[in-house]
């Protein structure tokens, strides 16, 4: 006597449907009514895609289709609401919609919340943490390529966060960056500063007060300047002598 056929809901789901699914969920919730709330550049693929990496880890929990379905059920429903999301950015919209949709879940289906969702959590933390690696590698490597255009600085000036500092004098202007650990071996050519009383020390990295604001404004009008040079050789010309200027007598 052959078995009997396996009900739907006992089947596995089908490779690459969880991931498919996020996506369309990512679609839908960066399109929705709400979304200029937090991103107006919503529709820009990397940034469905880091919705969609932060939702993909709960549907992947899925141990059946109609498990998988169900959950996702249950984020479209949400997402049809009109829920008062607190979101600044796309990764913090799918972790309030990922623990909503878990609570939700759970109480639909009768299982325990807890393990899931922190399964769930450890495993958008990963792609998270990860995310914020490559970041910050892409940041050191820009800041690296500009110290070697420009007079610049380590120095060991703020013990409080745990990383060094890098100074860079645009012209004049001064901007910094604290750079992890792990990319420090991008800055060889930088020379490390000594203490503010050392007489031989050049003390680029005298912090002269500047905040974020006042750094990313310093960095537009160098750009500013460099772009009023019509070929790479006058904007060389111009970096030199800006660097010439700042150069310690001998």
């Amino acid at each position: 006597m052959s078995a009997a056929p396996q009900h739907s809901q006992d089947k596995t789901p089908a490779p690459g449907r969880a991931r498919k699914l996020a996506l369309e969920v990512a679609e839908r919730a960066l399109g929705g009514p709400w979304a200029p709330l937090w991103r107006p550049t919503s529709d820009d693929p990397r940034t469905i895609t880091a919705f969609a990496r932060v939702v993909a880890p709960w549907y992947e929990r899925a141990t059946t289709a109609a498990d998988l379905e169900e959950r996702h059920r249950v984020v479209t429903a949400l997402l049809n609401q009109t829920m008062a999301f607190t979101a600044d950015d796309v990764v913090e919209l799918g972790e309030q919609i990922v623990a909503a949709a878990a609570d939700r879940h759970a109480f639909l289906t009768g299982t325990p919340l807890g393990e899931d969702l922190a399964a769930t959590l450890a495993a958008t933390g990963a792609v998270l943490e990860e995310q914020v690696r490559r970041a910050y590698q892409d940041r050191a490597a820009l800041a690296a390529l500009t110290a070697a255009l420009f007079p610049a600085a380590l120095a060991d000036d703020d013990p409080a966060s745990g990383r060094t500092v890098l100074y860079i004098d645009l012209a004049g202007r001064q901007i910094s960056y604290h750079i992890d650990n792990a990319d420090l071996h991008l800055f060889g050519h930088v020379h490390q500063d000594g203490p503010e009383d050392d007489p031989d020390a050049p003390l680029v990295s005298r912090w002269d007060g500047h905040d974020r604001d006042t750094k990313m404004a310093r960095i537009a009008d160098t750009v500013a300047e460099l772009t009023e040079h019509h070929d790479p050789a006058s904007a060389i010309e111009w970096l030199t002598g800006a660097a010439a200027q700042l150069a310690p007598p001998n």
